[in-house]
């Protein structure tokens, strides 16, 4: 049953590693599952509607022309070591991945863009988040 879950439960995307975690993760990409989030110069959590990763990413692996500016996400992003705005190399390991998304800070201690929100995850959340995005 959970492997039909997984096919079904968004638009086909693939979750077979991660499991259940990954639709998880899927569901608070998509903002079927509200993440709570605020800009980095506000003072106040921005509405829901506002705080879903696929307002600003798409995924690697569903690469479109549709607008959004912020970097397609998926493993290979993620993990492989790339360069950041001519600094050190970064890649993100799942703790670095969160540390990033709730604090603003990416492995080399950059400061990501202030347009970023930071979450306020639990450590189950940003896990099934770091698993969604591992399957693509």
């Amino acid at each position: 049953m959970g492997g039909l879950v997984c096919g079904l439960a968004l638009w086909g995307t693939s979750c077979a590693a991660g499991g259940e975690e990954a639709v998880d993760g899927g569901r608070l990409f998509y903002g079927q599952t509200a993440l709570v989030g605020q800009l980095y110069v506000h003072n106040r959590p921005l509405d829901s509607e506002y705080a879903r990763c696929s307002n600003c990413h798409r995924l690697q692996d569903q690469a479109r022309a549709d607008g959004r500016f912020a970097p397609d996400l998926g493993a290979r992003f993620l993990t492989e070591a790339s360069a950041r705005r001519g600094g050190p190399e970064r890649a993100y390991t799942e703790q670095s991945f969160c540390e990033m998304l709730r604090s603003g800070k990416d492995p080399t201690d950059i400061l990501i863009g202030t347009d970023m929100p930071r979450y306020r995850l639990s450590a189950a959340e940003c896990r099934a988040l770091w698993l969604f995005l591992q399957g693509h």
